[in-house]
């Protein structure tokens, strides 16, 4: 899977994570963890607002969810 990583990358908790990074960590695994949840969480909480970029990558995990490519674990 091609980097999704740019230099205005928006910056979450448990490491300087990206919400691009968790993302690509979803796709890469097919599954959304407890983790990735709550980085997921994190992100969206942290900011006044998302960029399209943002907006974009996150309809692709609910696209994955509504399909089956991704599935939620434990």
């Amino acid at each position: 899977m091609a980097s999704l990583l740019s230099p205005m990358q928006s910056q979450v908790g448990f490491g300087q994570v990206t919400l691009e990074q968790v993302v690509e960590r979803i796709f890469a695994f097919r599954q959304v963890t407890p983790l990735d949840h709550s980085l997921l969480k994190s992100a969206l909480c942290s900011q006044n607002s998302i960029t399209q970029q943002q907006q974009t990558l996150l309809n692709r995990v609910f696209e994955g969810l509504e399909r089956g490519w991704i599935w939620v674990g434990d």
